[in-house]
């Protein structure tokens, strides 16, 4: 059936069906008091943890509220928009917040210093798991205790409370943005695409062992904008995430977006919206003969691939910022200003 072995035509088709129409940011007056809102973060540089913020934040600002981000020297975002102010921690100390975030431990200090009416903690990553034998993760956790703590997955909650007995207040996701993540009309140039970080447990290595023989492309290596992505991502006719854990994986579910087969490992955060054989191929982490098994029938498989990109598209399309931050909204907000 040619219709099978063609994966543009079968994505047009999946996305017309799975899309809504095109998310705005729209000025929302909905919410009934406007909050100050401060965000600590190490750097705005180009990782997922960083888009989550700018997302979050840019959409928080839209809706009325005064957001400030705080990074060590105030250095500014120079491959998103940010749409909050950007300021340096030592500004912070100057500040009062209704409520102010942190999600990195290491800025743990100027954390608990500053002045704010609630501090909440977003955990965006199973710490414990690979820096549990820094001295400032056990601060981070002991001294954090009896604040309002939130997480990006029920993996990383679960971890959390395991190691820490901190319960969260809630689970906010990730999401991904479907006015930049969409189907592109790509020449497929490459057989198999990965983000290809350095960092170990990112699983680039593995994934790199897996794809012998298969043309590769590590989307990190191309220096693209933001505006690119999607049309590199498209270029490949399967996307593959080895991650050895993570709390929240943005990468699959935008290939997902991009109407991208997705081959990946359980890496924990991802359960929140990846399912076997629905939406993405998965093995375990580290099993790279399995990998490779996956990649190979994402490949080979015209009617399976096909099925991964109609049920990819319907996932990322639940996944939107905007349900997100108003869920997010609504809980800081009642944090502040409780009935």
């Amino acid at each position: 059936n040619s219709m099978l072995g063609n994966d543009l035509l079968s994505t047009v088709r999946a996305y017309a069906v799975s899309s809504s129409p095109m998310r705005c940011l729209k000025l929302s007056d909905s919410t009934p008091k406007k909050i100050s809102i401060g965000w600590i973060k190490p750097h705005l540089e180009c990782v997922g943890g960083v888009r989550r913020t700018i997302e979050m934040t840019n959409r928080l600002c839209v809706r009325g509220h005064k957001v400030t981000i705080y990074t060590p020297a105030g250095q500014s975002c120079g491959w998103m928009n940010a749409f909050s102010q950007i300021e340096s921690l030592d500004s912070l100390r100057k500040r009062h917040h209704d409520i102010l975030i942190i999600s990195d431990p290491n800025l743990i200090d100027s954390f608990l210093a500053a002045d704010a009416k609630e501090k909440l903690v977003y955990h965006l990553a199973a710490y414990m798991l690979y820096r549990n034998k820094e001295p400032v993760l056990s601060d981070y956790y002991e001294k954090t205790t009896d604040l309002h703590h939130v997480a990006n997955s029920t993996w990383t909650a679960e971890h959390l409370f395991s190691h820490t007995k901190i319960k969260c207040d809630a689970i906010f996701p990730g999401a991904v943005d479907l006015t930049q993540f969409s189907p592109r009309a790509s020449v497929k140039k490459f057989d198999v695409a990965c983000y290809g970080s350095n960092r170990e447990h990112k699983g680039t290595r593995e994934i790199i062992q897996a794809t012998s023989g298969f043309s590769l492309m590590k989307v990190a290596s191309r220096c693209a904008s933001q505006r690119e992505l999607a049309e590199i991502i498209s270029s490949a006719r399967v996307f593959v995430s080895a991650c050895w854990h993570e709390g929240f994986s943005f990468c699959p579910i935008e290939a997902m977006a991009c109407g991208v087969p997705v081959v990946m490992t359980d890496d924990g955060g991802s359960r929140e919206y990846a399912k076997h054989n629905h939406n993405a191929l998965i093995s375990p982490p580290k099993d790279i003969d399995l990998l490779r098994k996956n990649i190979e029938l994402a490949l080979s498989d015209p009617k399976l691939r096909m099925t991964l990109i109609a049920n990819g598209l319907k996932t990322a399309n639940r996944f939107s910022w905007e349900a997100l931050v108003s869920e997010f909204e609504e809980y800081v907000v009642n944090l502040v200003t409780p009935c």
